[in-house]
């Protein structure tokens, strides 16, 4: 007995040793098959060490771009969009210089020589050409970039200028190539230093607008205070665009990356990413939310926009985020295309919203789903203990021209769902109980609630978030009492782009989930679904 216990214990050692064996071997052959060749590739179309933006740029620009008519122009970098000569103009950082597209409806776009070409080996902009300013004066455009070499003897990173009088031919202006001037500014590596690298300053996106109270050109940018912090940002002034003086950086407005800075109405604002500061004076003081932070516009799935004004509107372009591995919840890249051109403008109380061009919701002319033709929706039941046995009551129904959660109690968990096509815009106005809590659901797999991507509207807490089941982006909102709530969606492959009342927008880039049903559910209370319509985009829009 005691022998045949050993010798069981001993086969149980070896079969577990070797379950051990074949996980190790799987491990392995995954590291031999997928990773180790994938760091490789990454890391030869990554020779500059140091530089991950645009080392994951160029391994962008090889993939494949949507075609659909509103995602269908590549974005191999940082955004810098710009309105002049009647037209459009959007400037892409690519092969280490500026690419250059041009439109006159925000939809199709032309490709123009490069604007900028990183320069020679011996100058400042030997590497690359970064992201900057485009701007306008007295009949000549300017650019101000940050030209990097780090070879250059005077700095890693410099402020450079460039001219045109047509908007397409630019003369560089080595000349008035200026770095920090180490009484205010100095230079810091940007990331930590690595084999084989050289030290990387931050002296960069630079953003110039005109004081009119100072009577002088203020150039916002980004840099090292030579207190060693990122609590102020940097300012250098100018009288004539040409020489400029490094300055004491503006306090109590910490240092933004690509940023942008504009005026409507009554407040100045200082963009950043999804974010933004306000004041109502160029020198401050300069607000963000409760917080310490500045206010949220957008997701972090919206990258780098900047604004350009085309005579009646302001524009907002900017790129949505690759992710690597195109899954969910992996490591963020440069863009991948530029998303929807928002329209930004001030609320009554001055803080920003933005909605989607006309001109895109005008490409999805084709309804497939409309509320008016009271569409069957695949609904679930309520179960409730007091019913008869077996006997179930649905939780929506069409009540006159409506579709409600009608039987439902408080409390009360009410869900239904639509077929649709993989792509398309969704438009709905639903009118909701003061606590109910509102939610449309994206690509759900039928039998999966948790699925696909849901954009929630908490009427209790004055909030609205984008979710998926990896990610949450929530922000507080203002609603209007007793008023119905708008929804705006576009479904494109892997993006998705939301706006509730053509105001408050919510990205997301949606890989795990590449089809599936919309859907909406209310808990707490009553919702009345007033209109609601799915399109796709007909055959008179733009395409790859």
């Amino acid at each position: 007995m005691g022998a045949a216990l050993v010798n069981q214990r001993a086969v149980e050692r070896k079969l577990t040793l070797t379950r051990r064996c074949d996980r190790l071997r799987a491990v392995v052959l995954t590291l031999v098959m997928f990773v180790i060749p994938a760091v490789i590739e990454t890391r030869a179309q990554q020779p500059t060490i140091g530089f991950e933006a645009y080392s994951q740029a160029r391994w962008n620009a090889s993939r494949k771009s949507f075609g659909s008519p509103v995602h269908h122009v590549p974005c191999t970098g940082d955004t810098i969009a710009f309105y002049g000569n009647s037209a459009y103009h959007l400037f892409i950082l690519k092969d280490g210089g500026w690419q250059h597209l041009r439109s006159t409806d925000l939809l199709s776009w032309e490709e123009l020589p490069m604007a900028l070409t990183k320069g020679e080996p011996e100058d400042a902009d030997g590497e690359y050409c970064f992201t900057g300013h485009v701007m306008e004066h007295d009949g000549t455009y300017h650019i101000f970039y940050p030209g990097v070499n780090r070879k250059h003897p005077r700095g890693s990173m410099q402020m450079m200028h460039a001219t045109s009088k047509d908007l397409i031919k630019f003369t560089k202006h080595h000349e008035q190539t200026w770095g920090p001037d180490g009484i205010h500014y100095k230079t810091k590596a940007q990331n930590p230093e690595r084999a084989g690298s050289v030290e990387q300053p931050t002296f960069k996106d630079q953003c110039v607008v005109w004081n009119e109270k100072q009577q002088k050109w203020w150039m916002f940018f980004s840099a090292l205070n030579v207190s060693g912090k990122y609590d102020a940002t940097p300012l250098a002034v100018s009288e004539d665009l040409i020489q400029w003086k490094q300055v004491d950086p503006i306090k109590g407005l910490p240092i933004g990356d690509c940023t942008d800075i504009f005026k409507i109405g009554d407040w100045w604002y200082r963009l950043s990413y999804d974010t933004y500061w306000r004041a109502k004076d160029l020198a401050g003081p300069w607000s963000g939310n409760d917080s310490g932070a500045g206010y949220k516009y957008d997701t972090p799935y919206f990258f780098v926009p900047k604004r350009c004004w085309d005579g009646r509107r302001h524009v907002l372009i900017g790129g949505m985020r690759n992710y690597y591995g195109e899954v969910d919840h992996s490591n963020p890249l440069a863009p991948h295309c530029v998303a929807i051109p928002r329209e930004v403008y001030a609320d009554e109380e001055g803080f920003l919203c933005t909605k989607p061009v006309a001109a895109v919701t005008a490409i999805y002319n084709r309804t497939i789903l409309d509320l008016v033709n009271k569409p069957t929706p695949d609904v679930a039941p309520l179960l409730r203990s007091w019913l008869p046995k077996g006997e179930i009551t649905p939780s929506w129904k069409y009540v006159g021209a409506d579709l409600v959660n009608a039987d439902a109690q408080p409390n009360e968990y009410s869900h239904c769902l639509f077929d649709v096509p993989k792509d398309y815009m969704l438009k709905l106005q639903v009118h909701t109980g003061h606590q109910a809590v509102f939610t449309v659901g994206f690509r759900e797999q039928h039998g999966d609630k948790r699925s696909g991507y849901k954009l929630i509207i908490n009427r209790r807490t004055n909030e609205i978030e984008i979710n998926s089941p990896s990610d949450a982006y929530p922000r507080s909102v203002k609603f209007g009492a007793n008023k119905p709530i708008t929804v705006q969606a576009f479904m494109t492959g892997s993006i998705l782009e939301c706006w509730v009342n053509d105001a408050h927008a919510f990205s997301m880039r949606d890989y795990d989930f590449p089809g599936g049903k919309l859907s909406f559910d209310v808990i707490g209370g009553r919702a009345w679904i007033q209109k609601m319509t799915v399109s796709t985009a007909g055959n008179d829009g733009p395409t790859k």
